[in-house]
């Protein structure tokens, strides 16, 4: 099971898709978690171009503006929706994995900057991972971190790395390393 996401930072146009699309088919990617689009609809060409060698199925939640946008795409030839629903900040699907016939839960996120919407995004999230009984998998963009040297900068909020990792604990989950392998 191959998944990835990725801020793109806009996704409004077909050398954009290109670009995803290239990541897409250089690790065989079977889900795609994509935040920021940026646009209200990511239109077919697009999505084409993501996906052009496969046949696929997706979900978004549209921007806000020129501000947000998440897309949660995957390959239908190995996974089937189950169910799925979405908020501004979140798009959870319920898939089955074909190969097993196992059923995940993938949460793609795309967390506001303000620490106060951040708290309420990690209740909500909380709930959603203490009532599913299988496997899950949150991804995005967490606008957090859990350590100070995962961040660039040097304007480091310590008050929202603890409530990250309240989050994490809170939800009974573990943080990957970043990687671009």
């Amino acid at each position: 099971m191959r998944l990835a996401s990725w801020n793109i930072r806009g996704l409004g146009n077909k050398s954009r898709g290109r670009l995803a699309g290239a990541i897409v088919n250089r690790f065989q990617l079977h889900f795609f978690a994509i935040q920021e689009t940026m646009v209200n609809d990511v239109g077919l060409p697009v999505l084409n171009e993501i996906w052009k060698h496969y046949a696929f199925d997706t979900i978004q939640v549209q921007a806000s503006g020129r501000s947000g946008g998440l897309l949660s795409s995957w390959r239908t030839d190995v996974f089937s929706l189950v169910m799925a629903w979405k908020r501004k900040n979140w798009i959870a699907t319920i898939l089955r994995y074909s190969p097993s016939n196992n059923v995940i839960l993938i949460v793609n996120v795309y967390a506001p900057l303000q620490e106060s919407k951040k708290k309420i995004l990690w209740a909500q999230l909380c709930s959603i991972a203490r009532i599913w009984p299988g496997p899950l998998c949150f991804m995005g963009d967490f606008n957090s971190v859990c350590c100070p040297g995962e961040r660039l900068r040097e304007n480091i909020d310590l008050v929202s790395i603890a409530n990250f990792k309240d989050f994490i604990n809170n939800a009974s989950l573990f943080d990957l390393p970043l990687s671009n392998d």
